[in-house]
């Protein structure tokens, strides 16, 4: 038996997601697809277009066999963390072969000599990202020209520049650098993405990117015009259920931030993942922000890129702390595994994870918070708490009752 292990978003699954599945398969001639799928709020510190169990169908109904929720604190970290986390549940499942990621540069090679040296960094690479810092750059920008730095002088010949400061790119040596660093048996392949980049706006081809998606649902009409530009069941789902569980946008969780932000004092923000001094300083400043974005984007400067910012603010919503990931990285990163859907197909594959993983499988949300060590029971009822979050706004936005952690079965087809 062989299986793939994959990290997503699908937000939401579109063309590109069905042909990066249907090559890592045929690369791998797997049996079976593990996706590690991020649930209601993502990487980059925004709500996801749709609630974690739409999309979790999307997934199963187009190849994927077993979707496993990315607890919230890592969803909506960095790329370090959310990479390094996700690679952790896939080891632990005892049963992956191989991991297939997307990549601009479709090189495997170069990308994991580039995360070779970030992990063993020498003398003159620490130092030119010290003075890359020290010039006021964001650290991913100060880690770049870094990198460029290095190869202008040891490999000249390599076009390193944009593979450095593509974002696929970026996230698959964080991939790569989280193998390597956790001893890892899992073998690495990357699929060149193809037709349309990570930012292209354009829906003119048969492969347009989820970012352009979201662009047009922003007017809930134009999902007409992505008939065809998404996998058949993924456009049924979305027409059935556009303007009554979503599309959920940034904006949408404003005032419960201005509310969150308020029921707490200022100088504790400091305590929230990603919330440094320069953020503290700047969310002080700022009273009664417009919008959630309009305070992201106030926020934001040089060294503080909006990304970051936004998870930052995030961060403070839903209750994600530095002391609790100090916990979850000192004990192992993850304690357990959360399902959100299977397919049918799937009885080899739960048997020989019950043979070979290393953590539970979380099937029944209330008998888990007991069973669970406290600090992993602590990592699941975050996550659960903001699905509730994210559920409230749907039924504020849309009048509609998603079901809540508790009450929702696991997705089966």
């Amino acid at each position: 038996m062989k299986v793939i292990g994959l990290v997503v978003e699908y937000n939401p699954f579109h063309n590109g997601h069905l042909y990066h599945l249907e090559e890592a398969k045929r690369i791998t001639n797997a049996d079976y697809v593990i996706a590690i799928m991020s649930g209601d709020f993502l990487q980059r510190g925004a709500p996801a277009l749709m609630d974690k169990y739409l999309r979790t169908q999307m997934a199963i109904q187009n190849g994927v066999d077993l979707v496993i929720e990315l607890p919230v604190c890592y969803s909506t970290a960095s790329a370090e963390f959310f990479a390094r986390s996700s690679i952790e549940i896939l080891n632990k499942l005892g049963v992956v072969d191989y991991l297939c990621f997307g990549s601009e540069c479709g090189d495997i090679e170069i990308l994991n000599e580039i995360a070779n040296l970030l992990i063993n960094p020498n003398e003159t690479f620490d130092e030119t990202l010290r003075s890359e810092l020290k010039k006021g750059l964001s650290y991913p920008l100060a880690r770049s020209n870094a990198i460029i730095e290095y190869y202008r002088h040891n490999n000249p010949n390599i076009e390193i520049e944009e593979i450095t400061k593509s974002p696929n790119n970026i996230l698959a040596i964080e991939y790569l650098k989280a193998l390597l660093s956790s001893k890892s048996n899992i073998t690495p392949y990357t699929i060149k993405r193809v037709e349309t980049g990570y930012h292209d706006t354009s829906i003119n081809s048969s492969i347009i990117s989820a970012t352009a998606i979201r662009n047009q649902l922003i007017d809930t009409q134009n999902i007409l015009k992505l008939n065809n530009k998404v996998p058949n069941s993924t456009y049924n789902l979305m027409y059935d259920n556009i303007n009554k569980a979503f599309p959920i946008f940034l904006d949408d969780f404003s005032t419960v931030l201005k509310f969150k932000l308020l029921s707490i004092q200022q100088n504790s923000y400091i305590e929230y993942l990603d919330v440094s001094s320069d953020i503290l300083y700047r969310l002080q400043a700022e009273k009664y922000p417009s919008s959630f974005s309009d305070l992201a984007n106030t926020i934001k400067a040089k060294h503080l890129t909006l990304t970051r910012i936004q998870r930052a603010l995030t961060h403070i919503l839903l209750d994600v702390t530095n002391v609790d990931m100090e916990k979850y990285i000192l004990n192992g990163w993850v304690g357990y595994a959360r399902i959100l859907g299977f397919s049918l197909t799937c009885t080899k594959l739960f048997t020989k994870i019950k043979s070979n993983g290393s953590i539970p499988l979380v099937t029944k949300i209330s008998k888990s918070l007991l069973e669970l060590d406290p600090i992993w029971s602590n990592m699941l009822s975050n996550t659960i708490n903001a699905s509730k979050v994210y559920n409230l706004i749907a039924w504020n936005k849309f009048g509609t009752v998603l079901p809540d952690d508790y009450s929702r079965k696991i997705i089966k087809l």
